[in-house]
């Protein structure tokens, strides 16, 4: 196969994979691995350009971790509350690990992954993981771009650059999604949304124009997993607002591949209010609990509410925190700026849930997903005048300073 990096070039597709750091747990029992996006990418990457991202030494002080990777990327990220001595120890362990799934690294080390600030030093190791396997490529690939998420409080960050396939030029950019102080996912930034200094990017190299595959994460969704005899790739897209072409292409391939595959063209509905109403729904719960609390006399009482305030905020958080309602209204949760994705995931059976009590790494899933995304793009290709038609038709102006000023709230 002729599949190799080259340096930034006018691409005709583009894939997108990111780690939302600690967006671990949801509510109604919503689990899974937000790096396993990630994953598919880095495995991609190398194909073209192998490098050991194992952890050659990892440094802790009071409040900080710094990763070095025997390939010679680094990373730093800090814990707002600190590292203690028995956490340092566990880190330890990692030495010599790798995985191109830095949550499921994580999850190894610290045994579970919680976001929304509960568990910050197991986010801050997370994210100084991924930002070192960005450093990695950024200083082996033939050419990339980098930048910070300029987000406020934000601690992620972009790296992009293009792949040679048959002739063609894939662009592809991994994202890391994450807060300050391992507080956990903050992904206003995350899928395609051309926001700040991502969208810079992204500009630069024709990425905001381009039919585009989102690698999202390995989940498991009560409603959907209950009925689920095997792990299956989960596409999906909605046809009125995303790149039916793209779904399409991830279909076709899903198919020729013979692999288990479930799909949904009428997913992500815009300008869906699901957002604000479970923003609603966590506060009243906020509100009815802070009164109980105050008005209780009992030691016993106070426990209770305790580890239900615990719950609402390591799980149900989980659902509403991650995205401003204004860029949610417009990409939804999966991140999809209009007319350009669709979206290729795995989705967890219940069997395979309730065996390990969390999401499991796969690397034959991985492995496979290199084939079906190879097999996407070159469908796509051949489609390509019809996918750029939809992208003409339904894509939207907006710059990536508007888009910024949306997470921010400063336009009303």
């Amino acid at each position: 196969m002729d599949f190799y990096a080259c340096k930034i070039l006018p691409a005709k597709a583009a894939l997108m994979g990111h780690n939302g750091v600690g967006h671990a747990v949801s509510h109604s029992g919503f689990k899974q691995d937000d790096s396993y996006g990630f994953a598919m990418l880095v495995n991609m990457l190398q194909v073209c350009v192998p490098l050991d991202l194992s952890i050659k030494n990892i440094w802790m002080n009071k409040e900080n971790i710094e990763i070095e990777l025997a390939c010679g990327g680094k990373a730093r990220a800090f814990a707002r509350r600190g590292v203690s001595n028995a956490e340092k120890e566990l880190m330890k362990k990692a030495v010599g690990l790798s995985s191109y799934a830095p949550q499921n690294l994580a999850m190894q080390i610290f045994g579970r992954v919680y976001g929304q600030g509960v568990n910050e030093v197991c986010s801050a190791f997370n994210l100084a993981y991924s930002k070192a396997i960005l450093d990695s490529y950024r200083q082996a690939w033939t050419e990339t771009l980098y930048a910070e998420d300029i987000l406020s409080h934000s601690a992620g960050a972009f790296l992009a650059g293009c792949m040679h396939l048959e002739g063609q030029v894939i662009a592809w950019m991994l994202t890391v999604n994450a807060a300050q102080g391992g507080l956990g996912p903050l992904e206003d930034s995350e899928g395609n949304i051309p926001i700040g200094s991502k969208g810079e990017i992204m500009q630069k190299m024709g990425m905001d124009s381009i039919p585009t595959i989102i690698l999202e994460s390995r989940a498991y969704v009560p409603s959907l997993s209950k009925d689920l005899q095997k792990a299956s790739f989960w596409v999906r897209w909605n046809k009125e607002y995303d790149n039916t072409v793209v779904g399409k292409a991830l279909i076709e391939a899903l198919e020729e591949e013979s692999l288990p595959c479930i799909f949904s063209d009428n997913a992500y509905i815009r300008n869906d209010s699901s957002l604000e109403k479970e923003c609603e729904r966590i506060g009243e719960r906020l509100i009815e609990l802070g009164t109980r609390y105050k008005q209780s006399q009992s030691s016993v009482e106070r426990v209770e509410i305790a580890g239900d305030l615990a719950r609402l905020v390591s799980e149900d958080m989980g659902g509403s925190i991650f995205m401003s309602n204004k860029l949610f209204a417009l990409t939804t949760g999966g991140g999809l700026f209009p007319g350009l994705a669709a979206v290729f995931s795995v989705l967890v059976p219940h069997s395979e849930y309730l065996a390990a009590r969390q999401i499991d790494y796969k690397e034959k899933e991985i492995e496979q997903s290199f084939f079906i995304l190879i097999k996407a793009v070159r469908i796509i290709h051949k489609h390509y005048a019809e996918a750029l038609k939809e992208i003409e038709q339904k894509k939207i102006t907006i710059s990536a300073a508007e888009l910024l000023s949306f997470a921010e709230n400063k336009i009303c």
